[in-house]
């Protein structure tokens, strides 16, 4: 597991999700009017079950998203 995937795993375990996957994606242009593609892929739940997406460009952009997720008891 890299450094990133590590920081971001803690950082979600911290606030009671868990980690599904995470990956890179070489940051190229698109299709006109719709911006550059790529970038951290972040996927995480609360209860096993939904989960939700992360989509940066950084992987400090992706903990500050971590950040502000409030914190899950469940």
């Amino acid at each position: 597991m890299s450094r990133n995937l590590k920081l971001f795993k803690n950082a979600l375990t911290a606030k009671g999700y868990t980690l599904v996957n995470a990956f890179w994606q070489p940051i190229g242009g698109n299709v006109e009017m719709i911006g550059r593609e790529g970038g951290w892929v972040v996927e995480y739940t609360c209860d096993g079950d939904l989960s939700d997406l992360i989509l940066e460009y950084s992987a400090d952009e992706v903990l500050k998203d971590i950040e502000r997720l409030e914190k899950y008891a469940g």
